[in-house]
């Protein structure tokens, strides 16, 4: 299994966009909320793409507008047209990689000038 952490929630939309993804995964770990798409792109060859946050998004839809580009979230789906709708799915359990990709890594400190 590769990874791609991405710099922002909002690259992870255009990516999830992009690719076609009909669905986000929510996975939380310690004090921080991973959202991410797998992706499978050759034969066996698998790419999770993801986010960290502090924070969890609020609502269970990522609404994306086609004509301004804008991202806002919703509990709910309207009928308009111009709007992507993108269901956020809380996963409980997965088994599809090691939760060790995603905890905390320790900042070294610089070596001393010797």
């Amino acid at each position: 299994m590769k990874y791609l952490k991405l710099k922002s929630f909002d690259d992870l939309i255009r990516v999830v966009l992009s690719t076609q993804q009909p669905v986000l995964h929510h996975i939380d770990i310690g004090d921080r909320h991973i959202y991410l798409i797998p992706y499978a792109i050759f034969g066996n060859a698998n790419l999770i793409y993801y986010v960290e946050m502090e924070t969890p998004v609020k609502g269970k839809y990522v609404v994306y507008d086609k004509f301004n580009g804008s991202i806002s979230f919703s509990d709910h789906v309207t009928p308009d047209t111009r709007l992507t709708y993108l269901p956020i799915v809380d996963v409980e359990e997965q088994n599809l990689f090691s939760e060790k990709v995603f905890k905390k890594k320790k900042k070294e400190k610089k070596g001393k000038n010797k």
